[in-house]
């Protein structure tokens, strides 16, 4: 846990939006969502549903979340993204100015937290991991951005 001021009441917050999001898909009607937190690798989420009882379908989504994460080595991509996440959580996001690097990496690494979540909490499709290069792209002053979706197509797609 942080030890910025108000850590414990964001940690408290987050706690309890996960507990109306779990009971709005048990309920079938509520709020439903995910959170994105940039401490977080997007391992986390589904590392904590991967032998969930309680949540089968998390559990199969959190499985193949899993190996789209991994890669072709599960030990270098996870270091990697823990990396990414310790680095990225000590950016002052504030109005002053990010160097492009950390920019592209911040984005990156929000884009696939929240599509790895999304998958896994709420069923929505998992794409390929986008590379470093398109959100670097996207920052590129000249505008030569690539066009089109941020994601590759999984295999399954």
């Amino acid at each position: 846990m942080s030890t910025k001021p108000g850590a414990l009441h964001n940690s408290l917050r987050r706690c309890e939006l996960v507990k109306r999001f779990d009971l709005a898909e048990r309920e079938g009607r509520g709020l439903r969502g995910v959170l994105v937190h940039i401490e977080q690798s997007p391992f986390d989420v589904p590392d904590a549903f991967a032998d969930s009882q309680a949540w089968p379908p998390r559990r199969e989504r959190a499985r193949g979340a899993l190996a789209v994460l991994a890669g072709g080595d599960e030990a270098a991509a996870r270091a990697q993204w823990t990396a990414i996440a310790r680095e990225n959580a000590r950016v002052k996001t504030t109005l002053s100015r990010i160097p492009p690097e950390a920019a592209a990496r911040l984005l990156r690494h929000a884009y696939v937290l929240a599509m790895v979540n999304a998958h896994v909490i709420l069923g929505h499709p998992l794409g390929g991991l986008p590379a470093p290069e398109r959100f670097e792209a996207m920052l590129d002053p000249a505008g030569s951005g690539p066009p089109g979706a941020l994601a590759t197509p999984s295999p399954e797609a």
